[in-house]
Parts: structure tokens; sequence; C-alpha cells
């Protein structure tokens, strides 16, 4: 006797990312021990996503700037070398941080970022300095993704969950996690410096 089993409105469980260091001069985010994702390093001036542990497979790279702002690329996305420089007509050489990630505050005070990826927008909204989540824009009840962006993540405690309808921008979401982290961090760091630590 052959029976189908049909679950409507079955979703799978969300999936935990972990960060092996919070220091972006080299880490590693992985789903299990097992199996590294994505290799992020700087060397100060740049700081590089990787596909996987190897640093062959760029996905995106940040360009830091003294005086100007940020910019990013995406190597492999149309028109784009594997060192993000522009090679053709497509649409994803380096342009600037604050086009790809825009900051705006909603009506209420809270602050996003509007998160510009070949899915459409997403919004990026700060729940408090070390928490944030994504939704799509259409949807602002229901995130895609929730991110901690404490300086230190306590072992066992994940860098950002991510829902399964969240999976095809997963590659967007751990860049821009990744430019949050590092933005958390200058903004630490000024503090520091003209206020003293806590």
């Amino acid at each position: 006797m052959n029976s189908e089993l049909t679950l409507v409105g079955f979703a799978p469980p969300p999936t935990p990312y972990y960060l092996s260091s919070t220091d972006l001069t080299d880490a590693v985010i992985y789903s299990c021990p097992e199996e590294p994702l994505y290799r992020v390093t700087s060397d100060g001036k740049h700081i590089k996503i990787c596909g996987g542990t190897t640093l062959n497979h760029i996905i995106a790279v940040l360009h830091r700037r003294d005086l100007l702002s940020d910019m990013i690329s995406f190597p492999q996305r149309s028109g784009n070398d594997a060192t993000g420089t522009r090679t053709g007509t497509g649409s994803h050489s380096q342009m600037s941080l604050h086009r790809w990630l825009k900051r705006s505050k909603t009506s209420d005070g809270t602050h996003i970022f509007t998160l510009n990826t070949t899915y459409g927008p997403y919004v990026w909204k700060v729940m408090s300095r070390y928490r944030h989540k994504v939704f799509a824009d259409y949807d602002l009840e229901n995130p895609v993704a929730s991110c901690h962006l404490h300086q230190t993540l306590p072992r066992g405690r994940p860098a950002f969950i991510l829902e399964s309808e969240g999976e095809p921008l997963r590659d967007d979401i751990v860049v821009a996690y990744i430019v949050q982290r590092h933005r958390l961090q200058m903004e630490t760091k000024a503090l520091d410096l003209f206020v003293g630590p806590n």
C-alpha cells in the first residue's frame, strides 16, 4: 500500500551559523564544525569574504577608505573579474557601501538598513546595538534572519540564524553581517578612543 503524507505549513527549522572568531582578520563561518562555509580575511584595507576555506572563490570585498565612503564589490557576479574589478558591462562593480546597504530611520525612530539583493530589497532592522533582524521588505513581521553582533560570542552561541526562506540570499546576509560587525567594531574603537573603555 502506497501512501503519501503531505504536511501543510511545514517549514524546515532555521539554520544556525557560527563565527570561529570575532576578529575579522581571519575567521570562518560554519553551520557545523566539519563544514566551513565562508572564510573572512582582512589586510586592514580590504575585508574579503570567500566561499569555503580557500581564498579562490571571493564572494565580496569591502574596500575600506579613509576619507570617502567605503566601497563594496561582488567579484563573482556579472561584469567583474576575481579581484572585484569591473571587466564588462555587468551591473555589480564596486559601489558605495551606502548604496548597497542604505541606512535610514522608521517613523518610530528605529534604525534600519535596506539591503539590495538579487532577490529584491530586504530590511536589516536594528533591534538593539548587538541584536539585528532581517526582513523581506514586504513582510516586516517575520524575520528571515536574526543576527548577534556582540563583541564576543560565547561558545555555542550562533552569530546569526537563518530561516529556510532566507537561505537563497545567504551570501548577501553573510556579507551584510560582516559589514555590520565591522561597523560596530569601528564605532566601539572610536568611542574607546574618545571616551575611554567602559
